[in-house]
């Protein structure tokens, strides 16, 4: 038998060279591998994280109602000066005009007389024509003014921009100042056959014209009737008081003052009962005046 011993393993003899001095191989076997725990993240973080991602929506969309408002005062300062005259369409969409156009219609606005006087408006397009007549109206040119409105209502080329109910009652209401009022009814006859859903305004006008030429009592009879169609509409007794002030005639005004008041304390509507009260103060003044 040879005196060496047992024979010794290759790799136990490597594995010994890597074990501290002492320790046990049976022993470093049994020992449990340590195992490595990562650390959880707290929910308090996780909710923090999502306000914070609430608050960070919150913001963009506080941002978007700003940009959306800003983009909004954008287009009502694009709109032009002239658009709530007499003779435009409100729903009208002017964005669709291009900057050429628009400078175009202001600049005859905005012309002198002496500048208006050497116009051609007849090579003026059909809108470009009524900021024409209404330079002309400005500068006190009432020929002009009147030829400029017949041609627009004459012009088989329309503008969607234009309001032409009130083309023809600027007119007629132009030949009545002037005294033409045989012009101005018969222009109001073709309104009336024009724009047949405005009869309530053809009868206003009607009944206003027809007092404006002399014809008193007609005139009184149409505008009562038309009060008495109305009788729900306090407004109305109101515009007519105003537009008889205006034409010279305050006792006609006070009649249907008085009227307007019954409306106005029947229905407890103080603010229209202020507004009368106001208008019949300058009705007696005028009265008082007179004498």
């Amino acid at each position: 038998m040879s005196d060496l011993g047992e024979e010794v393993d290759p790799l136990d003899e490597e594995l010994d060279e890597f074990l501290p001095e002492g320790a046990d191989e049976e022993n470093l076997e049994d020992e449990e591998p340590e195992v490595v725990v990562e650390k959880e993240v707290e929910p308090e973080e996780d909710e923090e994280e999502d306000e914070d991602e609430s608050e960070e929506s919150e913001d963009d969309d506080d941002d978007d109602d700003e940009l959306l408002r800003a983009a909004e005062e954008d287009v009502e300062d694009d709109a032009p000066f002239w658009q709530e005259q007499a003779g435009y369409h409100e729903d009208f969409d002017w964005t669709t005009l291009t900057e050429e156009e628009r400078l175009s219609h202001e600049q005859v606005l905005s012309m002198t007389k002496a500048e208006l006087e050497a116009l051609n408006y007849k090579r003026l397009n059909v809108l470009d024509r009524w900021a024409a007549a209404q330079a002309f109206a400005i500068q006190g040119l009432r020929d002009a003014f009147q030829e400029a409105c017949r041609s627009i209502l004459k012009s088989r080329r329309k503008h969607d921009g234009l309001m032409y109910e009130d083309i023809y009652l600027e007119l007629i209401s132009d030949l009545a100042d002037a005294g033409d009022f045989e012009e101005a009814f018969s222009l109001l006859k073709k309104f009336r056959k024009q724009f047949p859903e405005e009869e309530e305004i053809y009868q206003r006008v009607n009944g206003l014209l027809m007092i404006e030429s002399g014809e008193i009592h007609e005139g009184k009879s149409i505008l009562d009737a038309l009060m008495a169609k109305a009788s729900d509409h306090g407004e109305l007794h109101l515009e007519l008081a105003d537009d008889l002030l205006a034409m010279g005639h305050p006792e006609l005004s006070l009649n249907i003052l008085d009227r307007g008041k019954d409306f106005a304390r029947r229905n407890r509507d103080t603010e229209l009962m202020t507004a009368l009260d106001e208008t019949m103060r300058l009705a007696l003044a005028h009265i008082e005046g007179d004498d």
